[in-house]
């Protein structure tokens, strides 16, 4: 019997800790899946409060196209247009600063704050009421004269461009619709 316990201490004692490296290795990879996990975690919050942050930009946008549509729609005559929008109607192509046809895109928010018409709605969770300009585009005469009217009828187009902020400044959306008028 004394023979046995000398070969099972024997045994023991030849062992050099295996099972603590595997455990360790073990562990090591556990740690690495979860701080992946957490980073991909972070990464796609992020990526919600900036998609959330456009959709609020979005939806102030559309609020501001809809609120200058209204506008136009109650005038019984529109005002003449000028370079510089202050009637309210812009010339055609915008402003007359050289800036060229996608003018609305390469001026910058204090441009906007100071030329653009502030959207009197207000309106949660944006860091700023929408602007929108509009433009003057073409005037279309019917073709089809019915009666014994003289009189010029037709339809006179317009460009409305809004911006809009989000939450947060760095959310920014600019649409644009086409809106006619009949004369």
């Amino acid at each position: 019997m004394n023979n046995n316990k000398k070969q099972i201490c024997h045994r023991f004692s030849k062992q050099q800790g295996a099972v603590l490296v595997v455990s360790l290795f073990l562990l090591l990879i556990m740690t690495l899946t979860v701080v992946a996990s957490m980073k991909s975690s972070i990464l796609e919050e992020k990526m919600a409060g900036n998609q959330r942050d456009r959709t609020i930009a979005f939806q102030a946008a559309e609020s501001a196209l809809r609120g200058a549509e209204f506008w136009m729609g109650e005038q019984t005559t529109a005002p003449d247009p000028t370079t510089d929008g202050s009637s309210t109607i812009w010339t055609l192509n915008g402003p007359n600063d050289g800036s060229g046809g996608n003018w609305w895109n390469q001026h910058n928010q204090a441009w906007w704050q100071s030329s653009g018409i502030q959207y009197s709605t207000p309106l949660p969770e944006v860091t700023q009421s929408p602007r929108y300009l509009i433009e003057q585009q073409q005037y279309i005469k019917d073709s089809l004269n019915v009666g014994k009217s003289q009189d010029e009828h037709g339809r006179q187009f317009y460009r409305i461009t809004t911006q809009a902020t989000g939450g947060t400044e760095n959310a920014s959306v600019t649409l644009q619709t086409s809106y006619a008028k009949r004369k």
